[in-house]
C-alpha cells in the first residue's frame, strides 16, 4: 500500500528559503552586533541610543512579520488556517508568536532603559529555552498518549497530542511557506499512516527540545557570567544562530534516514 505523498520539494524553494533565513539572521543576529560596535566606538552616542537603534529595527521587523502572518490567517478567504478551525482560529506557532513577542520585547526594552548590554541580548536564548521546553512537554504527552488539553493547530481539543515539531512544521510551511491547508492535509495523512514518520517526529521533539533548553540555558549563563559584557552581548545574539545552523544539518540527516528507512520497509498503522 502506497503511503500518502507530501507535495513539497525544498530544492524547488532554495532561493526563497535562503533569502528568508538571510533576512532573519541579519535582522536578529548580525545587525544588532554590527550596529552596536559601529555606534559604540564610531560615534559619541549614549549607550541607551546605541542599544536602542538595533533593537528598534528588530522590533519593527518582528512586528511587521506578526502583522503579515496575522493577516494571512485572519483574512476572509485564507487558505492556510488550521484544519477544522474557525476563521478566527490562530495556529499554535502564531499563539507562541503573540505571547513571546511582548515578553522578549519587554526584556529588551528594559535592558535598553537601564541600560544593560547583557539584558538586551537575552531575547534569543530565552526563546530557545521556551520553545525547547514546549517540545519536551509535547514529547511527554505523546509518550503517555495524552489527549490535547486545547486546540493545537489542526489537532482539536480531546484528540491525541501530536509532536511539537509536527505542529511547528505544519504551521510554518502552511502559512509562512504559502503551502496552505493542502500541506496541512498531506502532512496529517502521512503522519497518521506512517509509523516511521511518527517516530521521526518524536525523536525530533527530544533532540530539538533537549538541545534547545541546554544551549539556551548555557548561553544565558555565559551572557551574565562572562567578565566582558560585550563578549556576552555577542554570544547572546550569535550563539542561537550557530546552534540553529548545526541543528538544520542534524535534522536533515534524521529526515533523510527516516525517509530511506520508510521507503525500504513502509510500515502502515
Amino acid at each position: 500500500m502506497e503511503l500518502p505523498r507530501i507535495e513539497l520539494n525544498l530544492r524547488d524553494h532554495k532561493l526563497s528559503i535562503a533569502l528568508t533565513w538571510t533576512v532573519l539572521f541579519f535582522s536578529s543576529g548580525a545587525l544588532p552586533v554590527i550596529l552596536y560596535f559601529a555606534l559604540r566606538y564610531g560615534t559619541d552616542m549614549k549607550i541607551e541610543t546605541v542599544l536602542g537603534i538595533p533593537t528598534a529595527i528588530l522590533g519593527v521587523v518582528s512586528l511587521a512579520s506578526l502583522l503579515v502572518r496575522s493577516w494571512a490567517l485572519l483574512k476572509k478567504n485564507s487558505a492556510c488556517r488550521p484544519l477544522r478551525g474557525s476563521r478566527w482560529g490562530m495556529d499554535y506557532f502564531h499563539w507562541n508568536f503573540l505571547i513571546l513577542f511582548p515578553v522578549i520585547t519587554a526584556l529588551i526594552a528594559t535592558g535598553t532603559a537601564i541600560p544593560s548590554v547583557r539584558l538586551v541580548a537575552i531575547g534569543l536564548p530565552v526563546l530557545l529555552v521556551s520553545v525547547g521546553a514546549q517540545l519536551l512537554i509535547a514529547a511527554a504527552l505523546v509518550y503517555i498518549r495524552k489527549a490535547a488539553p486545547f486546540t493545537i493547530s489542526s489537532v482539536r481539543k480531546s484528540q491525541p497530542v501530536r509532536s511539537g515539531v509536527y505542529a511547528i512544521t505544519e504551521d510554518v510551511v502552511a502559512v509562512d511557506g504559502g503551502k496552505g491547508q493542502t500541506f496541512r492535509q498531506q502532512l496529517e495523512a502521512r503522519y497518521l499512516a506512517s509509523r516511521t514518520i511518527r517516530g521521526l517526529f518524536r525523536q525530533l521533539d527530544l533532540v530539538w527540545g533537549v538541545s534547545a533548553v541546554a544551549v539556551g540555558a548555557l548561553t544565558i549563563g555565559l551572557l551574565f557570567g562572562l567578565e566582558s559584557q560585550e563578549a556576552g552581548y555577542v554570544l547572546g545574539w550569535m550563539m542561537p544562530w550557530v546552534y540553529a545552523a548545526a541543528m538544520v544539518g542534524v535534522t536533515r540527516y534524521m529526515v533523510t534516514s527516516a525517509l530511506d528507512s520508510e521507503e525500504k520497509d513502509p510500515t502502515l498503522q
